[in-house]
């Protein structure tokens, strides 16, 4: 399967649940329900979420509350590092 391509014109910035899924190690359902549930620093632009790459990693390197999601991912065995 191809993978998808950033739309024309987008920021490098600005992720699609896609793209800060690949950065985070993660699939695209995990980051998905974790920014529906607010605990991933993004915004929903009409039916799609949008993630900014400066946020996630400052998200990543926080350590409470939100820093500790993608350990306990980790943990759990539904994540790795990269």
């Amino acid at each position: 399967m191809a993978a998808k391509r950033r739309p024309r014109g987008m920021d490098p910035e600005v992720l699609t649940a896609n793209g800060a899924a690949t950065m985070l190690g993660v699939s695209k359902s995990t980051v998905l329900r974790l920014a529906a549930a607010g605990k991933l620093p993004g915004r929903k632009v009409g039916k799609q979420w949008r993630f900014l790459r400066s946020r996630l990693l400052r998200w990543i390197g926080e350590s409470e509350p939100q820093g500790n999601v993608i350990e306990r991912l980790v943990q759990s065995g539904k994540a790795e590092y990269l």
